[in-house]
């Protein structure tokens, strides 16, 4: 938009009503958003383009549904950011990253779809996607210093028929003092670079 235009349209807006000035807030915070969404989708991507179909070098090919499009050189085929991931053909991907917020602060399902403005099927659909991710986009190895250490989860049994313990409440606690087979051990190694592996350990012992 030309400065000319950006100034006139700046006038108009001391003309609107308090309804009008609330809509164009939220259509600009939307976009906000939206753009948000994008530029993390599109960082996957920032250094070099790799096809996800042979694994060869992508050469910029316009754009398509909001995102950046690439072209193989080797087998010409085009791809995005999101092609052959758990995120592939998503919709509303502008409300992807307050939906990956909302998982982060441990909402369930239907306040994280409240607070999110989607449906609960949808909460539910992107949940897996989101934690299906981590296992799709692991590094094919590390580089250079590495670090690891280990972390503990308590072993979840939701869905089983039969359980051996007694239930226990969302999040919930250890029924023993400190390391025991309700632990499950998880090894967490990462470079200088940021790439993460994470290996879920067969038992808690000293050698593992």
């Amino acid at each position: 938009m030309k400065v000319a235009d950006f100034q006139r349209l700046v006038e108009q807006v001391g003309l609107l009503t308090g309804e009008q000035r609330e809509a164009l807030a939220q259509v600009l915070a939307g976009q906000g958003e939206a753009g948000q969404t994008t530029a993390l989708i599109e960082a996957r991507f920032a250094d070099k383009a790799t096809c996800p179909h042979c694994q060869g070098e992508g050469q910029k090919w316009g754009f398509a549904a909001g995102l950046r499009r690439y072209r193989c050189r080797a087998c010409k085929k085009s791809f995005n950011a999101l092609t052959k991931t758990p995120l592939a053909f998503l919709k509303k991907r502008d409300k992807l990253a307050a939906y990956g917020q909302a998982m982060v602060d441990g909402l369930s399902l239907r306040k994280a779809a409240k607070r999110v403005g989607i449906d609960l099927t949808t909460a539910f659909d992107w949940r897996h996607r989101l934690l299906k991710m981590p296992a799709k986009t692991k590094p094919a190895k590390l580089q250079g210093v590495v670090e690891a250490d280990e972390t503990y989860f308590l072993e979840s049994k939701k869905g089983r028929r039969k359980l051996d313990r007694k239930a226990r409440k969302r999040g919930g606690t250890a029924s023993k003092r400190g390391l025991s087979d309700e632990q499950i051990p998880v090894m967490v190694t990462r470079d200088r670079s940021g790439a993460t592996l994470t290996e879920v350990l067969p038992e808690v012992t000293t050698a593992s």
